[in-house]
């Protein structure tokens, strides 16, 4: 895995992350497009944990990139 540092490259649009918020794993999302600091998702894969019910597989949503620690 690859972790993307906060000041690096946007990720790209229709590659598949791994996504983690203050160390804690949330789920596998592509990324459906880009705006500056801000990501639209779709969910692949909720990642076992304390969110695991919070997250389905298809779900979009936007997420301010630089919140969010991004491995491939």
């Amino acid at each position: 895995m690859t972790h993307i540092h906060k000041n690096a490259a946007a990720p790209d649009e229709g590659s598949v992350y791994r996504f983690e918020l203050n160390g804690v794993p949330l789920y596998e999302a592509r990324i459906r497009a880009v705006n500056g600091c801000w990501a639209t998702i779709e969910v692949i894969r909720p990642i076992e944990g304390p969110h695991l019910s919070q997250y389905k597989p298809g779900q979009q949503f936007d997420i301010k990139v630089a919140s969010y620690t991004i491995t491939r």
